[in-house]
């Protein structure tokens, strides 16, 4: 099992947009732009039957549903008020690795990352999702004063492309570099009392949706165990023998 520690490494890739309301901004100086006002998590497979461009023949770049998180924060252009969107796409179907490159506990790691060109597709389809699922709404549509990239580049292939390329970035919640160096109660192999209960153990990387909870679950169950073999181990230790004094 040696052989798969540090592949299987897998993160979350999100691209940027800007989007223009036609409202007034009205955004005191105290809010704090880093923090999302909106965090949402949707399904953006072209589920209607049309084919979305850049998907193959069938409708779809992928097999199974293609889930994404939106991040939005409030601010200003100008006098109307504004929201930076991250569209952040929750799976890659590349991996890549962890490599280890000096046995000094003080020098990291280096991540490989891996996206494929299918991936590339997928973010296009999520990026086109948007434009056309959300702000083309009825209720939101009349209400969009301009968005970034901008129509043009959205309807274009090799646009939207270089846009994806130049204005997205891994999200930093690498999973999946022990994928299968664990057993099922999160004991690595070849190894005594070790246990590994974040991330990195997660199945072929992420779950469809944020890591947080199911790292969390993690964490309980391994402590969970941890006490019922404290407890075994101390039940089958014999008491200590007193001898009657005299």
């Amino acid at each position: 099992h040696a052989s798969h520690i540090g592949e299987g490494l897998r993160d979350r890739v999100a691209v940027f947009a800007t989007v223009v309301t036609n409202f007034p901004c009205g955004i005191t100086a105290t809010k704090n732009d880093d923090v999302p006002n909106l965090f949402a998590f949707f399904n953006f497979s072209d589920s209607d039957g049309a084919t979305a461009a850049g998907a193959d023949s069938g409708g779809r770049v992928a097999e199974g549903p293609l889930d994404a998180e939106i991040n939005m924060v409030e601010g200003c252009a100008e006098d109307l008020r504004s929201v930076s969107v991250r569209l952040i796409m929750q799976r890659t179907e590349g991996a890549g690795r962890v490599h280890v490159v000096s046995p000094h506990p003080f020098v990291h790691p280096t991540a490989e990352l891996h996206a494929t060109a299918n991936d590339l597709k997928r973010m296009m389809q999520m990026m086109r999702w948007f434009r056309d699922r959300v702000l083309g709404h009825s209720d939101v549509e009349g209400h969009v004063y301009d968005f970034i990239p901008g129509d043009d580049i959205v309807r274009s292939d090799e646009m939207l492309e270089a846009y994806i390329r130049s204005f997205s970035e891994w999200y930093l919640h690498p999973s999946g570099s022990l994928s299968g160096s664990v057993d099922r109660r999160l004991r690595l192999h070849g190894l005594e009392n070790v246990r590994v209960a974040d991330a990195s153990v997660l199945p072929n990387g992420l779950p469809s949706g944020h890591p947080d909870v199911t790292i969390r679950m993690l964490g309980n169950s391994a402590a969970q165990w941890l006490m019922e073999e404290h407890v075994a181990l101390s039940s089958a230790i014999p008491p200590p023998q007193h001898r009657a004094a005299g």
